[in-house]
């Protein structure tokens, strides 16, 4: 999700992300607010070695809280990409 502001910036991150190995759902604005510099959001449980290696890229601790949008089911980690991108 681009929470920077800036057009473009979760675009950018999702066709690095994809070249890293990751599928990508979906890319979208995040809601107005005060985001991190990178924000990551875990739905559900396990997924503990895709966990570190997020954690690990970027250098932020896994949220297990409700990310800032609802997304369906299929959703495994949402982040949210905020000033640090502006």
């Amino acid at each position: 999700m681009n929470g920077a502001g800036v057009a473009g910036v979760a675009g950018a991150e999702a066709d690095t992300l994809t070249k890293a190995g990751y599928t990508i759902s979906a890319t979208d604005d995040a809601p107005a607010g005060g985001y991190a510099d990178v924000e990551v959001y875990k739905l559900g449980e396990g997924m503990t070695a895709t966990t570190s290696a997020l954690e690990q890229r970027y250098g932020v601790t896994v949220k297990t809280t409700a990310p800032p949008l609802p997304v369906n089911g299929d959703v495994s980690f949402v982040i949210a990409l905020g000033k640090a991108q502006e």
